[in-house]
């Protein structure tokens, strides 16, 4: 049994230390469209052409690093925008109105990633889909409708572990609608105060 997990380590090392030779990057693709697979290990997939950001999996593969996707700058949302705020506050809020059996209300201590998407329906006005990834704790207040997500009042209650959750939040004419969340099982970051 330890024999197969100082093998299992050795590769764990070499498998960090994968070296890319010039010749492999210096050949590949430049100026990929949106939709077409981008990064990956050694840059293998090429890079996305102007105006548009490789998005590639958080987490690599004992060093190997997924292909992406190149996908439209513009509909990244930075994490530090103002946007964001009152999308988060309406999402959490939309899941605490869900969550009508929990005593305490849920509040956000992080956010794990924000994404913005423009989804045609109509000629007249777009609809807005963000794609929310959250850490929630327990807050100190009631879920009883009687608080916001992001009120100074409802402190998170730290000796709970955060839940993560992707959240998907569609906004049209200033109305929100949670369209979906799921359970996400990714490490906690440091914390960044909403």
């Amino acid at each position: 049994m330890a024999i197969r997990g100082l093998v299992f380590a050795s590769m764990l090392a070499v498998a960090a230390a994968i070296v890319c030779p010039p010749e492999l990057l210096q050949g590949a693709p430049v100026g990929r469209t949106e939709g077409s697979t981008c990064g990956g290990t050694c840059n293998t997939h090429g890079s996305c052409a102007a105006g548009l950001v490789c998005k590639e999996p958080s987490t690599p593969f004992l060093g190997v690093r997924p292909a992406g996707l190149c996908i439209s700058a513009a509909n990244r949302l930075a994490l530090d925008s103002s946007d964001i705020q009152p999308v988060i506050k309406e999402a959490v809020q939309l899941l605490n109105g869900q969550l009508r059996n929990s005593i305490y209300m849920m509040v956000p201590i992080a956010v794990l990633g924000a994404e913005k998407k423009h989804t045609p329906q109509g000629v007249v006005r777009r609809a807005q889909l963000y794609d929310l990834s959250l850490a929630l704790v327990s807050s100190t207040c009631q879920n009883d409708g009687r608080h916001s997500p992001l009120d100074l009042s409802c402190q998170p209650q730290h000796v709970v572990n955060p839940m993560n959750l992707d959240l998907i939040v569609q906004e049209k004419d200033s109305q929100y609608t949670l369209l979906g969340h799921s359970s996400i099982d990714r490490p906690m970051p440091v914390p960044l105060r909403i």
